[in-house]
């Protein structure tokens, strides 16, 4: 977006979601009001009680504090990367469809696929953490080793 704005090449410089402002890929995923509403959606679903920081900032949040194969750390980089992905999908319907969704019922696609991914988790130890994690996304305990 940045790149294709700075080479002429067709795409306006106003962003798709909030049509305010300038569409860079901070403020398409992490500054725009829509992008903005979608985070606090899937950060709170995550137990995570701070406002998205941007790209940057998510970077390092998730270098530092999510390093490790915990449960946690695993489902918060998969909600992380369907967030990317959702938002970008929903930029690329308005932009070439004409079609939008709004910030709630987005909020709620990215859920279910993240809950769809960890429908397809096995064997994984009835831990603690492992247990709150099915409780806080709805998922049976099929997802448990025996």
């Amino acid at each position: 977006m940045d790149i294709l704005c700075s080479w002429g090449l067709g795409t306006t410089a106003s962003c798709s979601l909030c049509l305010n402002g300038v569409e860079t890929h901070e403020h398409l995923f992490f500054s725009c009001p829509y992008s903005k509403e979608v985070w606090q959606v899937v950060l709170s679903k995550n137990h995570i009680t701070r406002s998205a920081l941007g790209l940057l900032g998510e970077i390092d949040w998730v270098c530092s504090r999510m390093s490790g194969a915990s449960i946690r750390c695993r489902v918060y980089k998969l909600s992380l990367a369907a967030s990317i992905y959702w938002i970008w999908r929903e930029r690329n319907n308005r932009v070439f469809q004409g079609k939008s969704l709004p910030a709630p019922l987005l909020s709620s696609h990215i859920i279910a696929e993240v809950r769809a991914c960890l429908y397809s988790w096995r064997g994984l130890q009835r831990t603690d953490e492992a247990r709150l994690m099915s409780v806080v996304w709805g998922l049976s305990s099929r997802i448990f080793s025996s």
